[in-house]
This record gives structure tokens, sequence and C-alpha cells, in this order.
């Protein structure tokens, strides 16, 4: 007598999840809600996530973490340009003016944000908010300070992240019970909430991996930390898999069908799918290093979508091999077919559709933004060197030194001709010089929608594989983006830069060599004035050497004396800088555990935060600083 052998099939079930929220209105219309994931609440660090609420009459609506402005991390909510969404604004406060854009938070708008009723609704993902830039907050803990503030007026509708505000009409401090916030899954809480109808859409990302045989479904991540869901479920199915597969070995041997077509498809599938952990870890792993896909990942998915083919196909043969009755095979090849179809229309859409994304953002047709993940990437060190001081008439010798910003500033500038060049500094040798330049950087990126993430924090240690891997990029943007002409790089810093770092003795390439070291994909020559005299008249790429004579050399030499000691008054101003600083949060971490301390205005804290925050009557911004203000994108 013939035995069935049918193996069972494992269907992946979502359910819906409920998350705690701790929900405030400090004013009428003014509510801030909070929900810290299981996941956070355990380790202390993570994705949390915050809800504001306020009427359009509002100019502006903010919530900090804090007890006070000096060193709070704040959230600004406003209008953006076309008045149907909002701009959420990451910023640090710095005492008693207005706060500064902080490019380091690691925010994300999600679904439900946006302007409905005339009620703004912004609800924000934190990914770092455990911890910034003069402050922290204990997310395991009970309670948490926080400040809130508002401004009535018009609309700002703007989508800068830097947006100059006006001084709030009322601001205070509240504390938050985290307890009441803490459970639910790392997913946004806040869908379905009333009045949040409009704005973006996360999209869904979906995985494929191993299943049970002869059917297996393809189970939808809707969000990325749902990942370890996939990695649950899809072990388990795998587990199962494999007590099928011993069970199936033992009937087809007793049977005498290991010669069966079922049987042979079954081992083939189950010594591929035991690849797929392993291939599946590879692809998460250097999927969130380098944004984009690998050959891992294409090893990972591939398998995956052939593997759930087969197993659809082999379910009908192991039927068949079961003589199964007819109905059964009918209804199988229904079923199966419906889902295959559909399967493959799903697979063919989001491959179509993700790659006009990735085309769309300067990426390749697989989402790859242009390195090769298996080496140091498609350009070399010496030839992106040669590049980039052929380009800007520098003499950069290290690609590390690229990590004060300045050299990337102006790679942008080739291309858009409206960064601030001034305000960009060449000679930087500070880390908040270098903050400074990849504001300019984090502006322009904004403003002509360059979608890449910038890793301040990595880029600003100098360190050579981050700022190669973010070279290559730009290099590859350029070369995409770049609309052809003569950018005089000398004319447009004024001089500036003289050799980016120690060490940097070689002489910059000529306008000639950065042409001939780049792509044929430059594109069209910018428009020159009449008469085409902008395609003919070369740039200057070097001073005349030989004139001025004396006169000119002791010029030269009090220039130099006088940079020398201009550079030792801006060491000596970050030093002393960095130690006000340190004062200053020494003094908000003692009045932070101790309140009353800040209320005693008589205390020894208090009197030194007043010397520290106080001004000089009168004080103005000087003129030269306004000029250079004008016109700009980046208020700070």
């Amino acid at each position: 007598m013939k035995r069935a052998f049918v193996a069972a099939a494992a269907l992946s079930i979502g359910r819906t999840v409920y998350a705690a929220t701790a929900k405030t209105c400090p004013e009428s219309g003014i509510c801030y809600e909070l929900n810290i994931p299981d996941t956070t609440a355990r380790s202390g660090s993570g994705d949390i996530y915050f809800q504001l609420s306020a009427p359009t009459s509002y100019q502006w609506v903010a919530v900090g973490q804090g007890s006070g402005m000096a060193g709070s991390n704040i959230f600004v909510m406003y209008t953006s340009a076309d008045g149907t969404n909002v701009t959420v604004s990451p910023r640090l406060g710095t005492g008693f003016q207005q706060p500064l854009h902080d490019i380091a938070a690691q925010i994300t708008l999600l679904e439900g944000s946006g302007v409905s009723d005339r009620v703004m609704t912004a609800n924000v993902r934190c990914s770092n908010c455990e911890s910034w830039s003069g402050g922290s907050m204990d997310l395991t803990g009970t309670r948490s300070n926080w400040i809130h503030a508002y401004k009535q007026g018009s609309a700002l509708n703007s989508d800068d992240l830097a947006e100059n505000i006006q001084q709030h009409d009322q601001s205070a401090p509240f504390n938050w019970d985290l307890s009441q916030a803490r459970g639910g899954a790392d997913v946004n809480p806040f869908v379905g909430s009333a009045g949040n109808t409009a704005g973006p859409t996360p999209s869904t990302v979906a995985s494929t991996g191993p299943s049970s045989s002869p059917l297996r479904i393809r189970t939808a991540l809707p969000f990325k930390s749902l990942v370890w869901i996939h990695v649950a479920t899809q072990t388990l199915a795998l587990l199962i898999f494999i007590v099928a597969v011993g069970l199936g070995l033992h009937m087809a041997t007793t049977d005498h069908q290991l010669s069966q077509a079922h049987p042979i498809i079954g081992l083939v599938l189950f010594v591929s799918l035991l690849l797929q952990p392993v291939l599946g870890w590879m692809h998460h792993g250097l999927y969130k290093k380098y944004a984009g896909r690998t050959l891992w990942s294409d090893g990972h998915l591939s398998i995956g979508r052939i593997a759930i083919v087969f197993g659809m196909i082999n379910g009908g043969l192991g039927l068949q091999l079961a003589y199964a009755g007819s109905g059964a095979k009918i209804a199988y090849g229904v079923v199966a077919g419906i889902v295959g179809v559909v399967y493959l229309a799903a697979i063919v859409y989001g491959e179509v559709r993700r790659n006009k994304h990735a085309i769309g953002n300067g990426q390749d047709e697989k989402g790859r933004d242009g390195l090769d993940r298996e080496g140091s990437g498609s350009s070399g060190q010496q030839e992106l060197l040669a590049w980039l001081n052929g380009l800007l008439q520098l003499n950069i010798t290290k690609v590390e030194q690229c990590g004060t910003g300045a050299a990337y500033c102006q790679i942008y500038d080739s291309i858009f001709l409206d960064i601030p060049m001034s305000r960009v500094k060449f000679n930087a040798n500070s880390e908040y010089q270098y903050l400074e330049n990849f504001k300019i950087l984090s502006n322009c990126f904004r403003k002509h929608h360059v979608d890449r993430p910038l890793t301040v924090e990595q880029l600003t240690k100098c360190k050579m594989q981050d700022n190669l891997e973010f070279l290559q990029w730009t290099k590859r943007y350029w070369d995409q983006y770049y609309p052809g002409g003569d950018y005089d790089a000398l004319a447009r810093r004024k001089g500036a830069g003289p050799g980016a770092g120690p060490g940097a003795s070689a002489p910059a390439p000529t306008p000639t060599s950065a042409r001939t070291s780049t792509s044929a994909n430059t594109g069209a020559r910018r428009p020159g004035p009449a008469g085409g005299m902008a395609a003919t008249a070369p740039r200057t790429t070097s001073r005349q050497a030989g004139g001025g004579g004396p006169a000119s050399t002791v010029l030269q030499q009090k220039n130099a004396e006088l940079m020398e000691t201009v550079q030792g008054l801006e060491r000596e101003r970050d030093f002393y800088f960095s130690k006000l600083r340190d004062i200053e949060l020494l003094i908000q971490q003692a009045m932070e555990a101790d309140a009353a301390l800040e209320e005693d205005e008589g205390s020894l804290l208090k009197q030194i935060q007043t010397i520290l925050y106080s001004t000089e009557e009168g004080f103005e911004i000087p003129a030269e600083a306004e000029t250079e203000a004008v016109g700009e994108e980046e208020t700070f």
C-alpha cells in the first residue's frame, strides 16, 4: 500500500500590536504623546515614538528632553512649504537664545503626520534620543524631565529644518512617567489616531526566506524593526522543514521512491535553504551598512524566490506521488496557480518600482550607490584624489583630510553653484569648525533633495574608510549631475584652502587633468556670457611667478605672520569655549539633580549661570556677518 506524503504549509499570520502611550496636554489644543517600545525599554537605547499636535493657529510648537532650554534636545513642529504637511526640526538648546539645528539627530516623520481639520500633527520616530550633545535620558527609568513651548501667529510654511523662528510666547517644564509610556512593538503606535490622515506612508519592506514544503507564504515586513520576527518565523519554518525532510526520506526509502521527482526536488530545496540563514545574515548586515543590496542580497533573495516557486510545483508532484484524488489536485492547482501568479507579479512590480526609485536617487539598478562592496570601490584612492585636486585646485594627499567637510562642500558647489563658499572653512582645525562645514553641506542636500544620509559623526572623525566611501559616492553623483563647463574653484572660494591637511605638498593638477580623469558622462556645458568667451577663457591655476619684487616678499611674510597669529587666536578661543561649555554642562547636571537650585536665584550655581548667559549692553551682530547671511538658506 502506498503511503500519502504531503508536507505541511507554514503560514505567518500577523496580529495587531497595541502599544502603551503617555499623553499630556499642557495647553488647550496642544498635546504630546510618547511611546517607548519594549526593546528600547529593556536595552536603554533604540527607537522611541512621540506625537505633537496643535491647531494651525500656532506658528510653531516644540517639545524637548531636559529641564531647561540649555542643553535640551528640542523638536520644533511647523507647517511645511505647501501648508498641507508639517516640518519637524531637531534642535539643540544653547541657553536663552534660538536653538540651533541639530544635524546629528536621527528622526523620521511617520505615517499619520500632516495637517487635517486645521490641526498640525507630527508622528516622529527618534533613533538616538537616549543621548545628545549636552545631555541624555535614561529610557529604562521612570521619571523624565521635559519642556515645551509654543508661538502663536501666522504659519511658517517652510521645509527648512534651520528655519528662523521667533521667541516663544510661553514655555514650561513638565515630567513624564516613562513607565506609563512603555510597551508594544517597535512600530508606529499613532496610526489610526483621529486627525492623522495626511502625510507620507512608509514603504513596505518584504523579505523571503526558508519556509516549509510544499507551500511557502511570503511574509511582508512593514517595518524594518520586524526583521527579527522574520528571522524567528523563518527559522521555525526551517526546523519544521528539516523534520518534514526526515519523515519524507524515511517514507521514500521504505517505498523505494527516492528516484521520483518529488523527493529529488525536495532534497535540492533542502540543501539550498540551509544556506539561507547565512546569506540572510550577511544581506541584512551589509544592507544596513551600505544602504543598498550586495551580492549576498542577490543570493539570499534569488534562492528564496526560486525555492518558493519550486516549492509550489513540488507540492503538486507530492499529491501526484501520493495518489491523491482529482478533487484535491484541482483545488491545489487552482490555489497554487493564483498564489504563484500574484507572487510573481508582486516581484516584478516591486523590482520595477524600486529600480525607478534607485535611479532617481543616483543609484544603479540594484539600489547600490556605486561602491564596490568587496573592495575599496570602483575608483581607487589615488584616482579619486587626482580628480578632487584637479577639480578644486587643492593639495589633498589623504582621503581622510576630506573629513573637515570643506572639500565636500565645494564639490557640490561645482554642481549647484549656490553654496556660500565664503562661509566654508578650508583651514578648519577643530571638530566645531568641521561641524559648521557639514551644516552647510546638509543644507545643500536638503535644498536639492540629495537622497544620501550624512553620517557626520563618522566623517568628522577623519577615518579613511568612512570618507573613502562617501567620496566614492560623491564622485559618482558628480559624474551624473555635473552640468559641464569650466569651474573656477579658486575664484569661488576667493583663494582660500591652501591644501587640506599636513604634508600636502604635491601641486594641484590642472583643470584639464581634472576633466580627463573623470568619466565621459559630464552633460552639457554651462552657458557662458555673450560671445562664448567663457568657453575659451582658461582658468587661473597658479600664481604668477617672478612678479612683485622685494616689496611683495615682505607683504607675503607679514601676511603669513598674521595668518599664524589668527590661527593661534582661534585655537585659544576654541580652548576657552570648550572650558565654558564644560562648566555650563556641570551646572545643568547639578540643577537637574536638584530642582531647588534652579529656583534659588541667590545660589552660587545660579549666579555662575547668569554670568555665562549675560551679554554686553548694546551688543549687536556685526554688519559683516549680517551681510554674509543675506540670501543664504542656512540661518545658523
